[in-house]
């Protein structure tokens, strides 16, 4: 499962940080306040946040093919693999790539585009760690 370094592509991951409630919003989108608190109204629903995407190198497959044996089982649906020998990454499965595209940063540092990934699955073994990844598609959460 070791690659060559000359296949290793530069990824970015981003890991689960908590829950972030949703606020009701009028049509304006500026939050609707509590007539009593004077506080925002949740609607119960939350939002996933994540960190920073933090790089990262490591060998990527062109897309999924069937082999001999399948590392992640029969029920596992995923697109791509990536593999690393980084053992110390601390990637799992609600974490979030950018494997086909960089991250976009605006003058203040903010985040403006979504990873593209998700993971799907991690293996880890003695020296390497494979990791399924699934395409996000557009009318998905994550």
């Amino acid at each position: 499962m070791r690659g060559l370094k000359r296949n290793k592509v530069e990824l970015w991951y981003q890991l689960y940080d908590a829950n972030i409630p949703v606020y009701e919003t009028d049509l304006d989108g500026n939050p609707v306040l509590d007539p009593v608190t004077g506080n925002p109204l949740l609607t119960g629903e939350y939002i996933a946040g994540y960190k920073s995407p933090v790089l990262f190198k490591a060998n990527v497959s062109p897309a999924r093919s069937e082999a001999s044996t399948d590392p992640f089982g029969v029920n596992v649906e995923y697109d791509k693999t990536i593999c690393s020998c980084d053992m110390d990454l601390p990637i799992d499965e609600l974490s979030m790539l950018f494997v086909d595209k960089k991250p976009q940063y605006d003058e203040e540092g903010n985040l403006l585009n979504d990873p593209d990934y998700k993971v799907v699955k991690v293996a880890k073994s003695l020296n390497s760690l494979l990791i399924a990844i699934k395409k996000k598609t557009e009318d998905a959460d994550g």
